[in-house]
């Protein structure tokens, strides 16, 4: 099992939380103690690195577990020639839930990113419960397929759990 974990924020200016990026890494770490996770932080992994690491693996069954920080997957995923499950961790959907801090134009704008993210998502980390409710309420994606980055070792579990059913 490959994984990379892409915690670049969507601009420059955009920063993602620490303690969250953190639980995150906690639990793939206690889900796949095998496997060492690559975190990339100042710049987008490029095609030709995951190819070069996920070359040196000896399966080619393997399976390649993409976690975006940013909700934002990169188009070479998409060309992997392994299995790919593609991950997006979801901080909050204030926009949908509370609109009233955000403009008509800019609302619309958020849920349509969220629906492109949910043409290419598998699984979704949610930031807390309420964030998971939303997700499930908004956008009808089934509660199993939403973990809450509340605990990292309840998230590992659901993680491993639905890594293992995908397979």
């Amino acid at each position: 099992m490959n994984i990379i974990i892409d915690s670049t924020g969507l601009c420059s200016r955009d920063r993602i939380p620490s303690g969250l990026l953190k639980t995150v890494l906690e639990a793939v770490m206690a889900a796949f103690p095998e496997s060492v996770p690559a975190v990339y932080d100042r710049r987008r992994p490029t095609g030709r690195e995951v190819s070069s690491m996920l070359l040196r693996q000896t399966s080619a069954t393997s399976t390649l577990l993409f976690v975006s920080m940013s909700g934002k997957f990169p188009s070479w995923l998409q060309r992997c020639h392994v299995r790919v499950i593609p991950t997006a961790v979801v901080q909050d959907l204030d926009f949908v839930s509370a609109p009233g801090g955000y403009s008509w134009l800019r609302r619309h704008l958020l849920n349509l990113s969220f629906h492109l993210l949910r043409r290419k998502a598998m699984l979704y980390i949610a930031a807390d419960e309420v964030t998971k409710e939303d997700i499930h309420r908004y956008y009808f994606i089934p509660k199993e397929r939403i973990g809450v980055a509340d605990d990292p070792a309840a998230l590992a579990v659901f993680l491993r759990s639905a890594v293992d059913k995908s397979e």
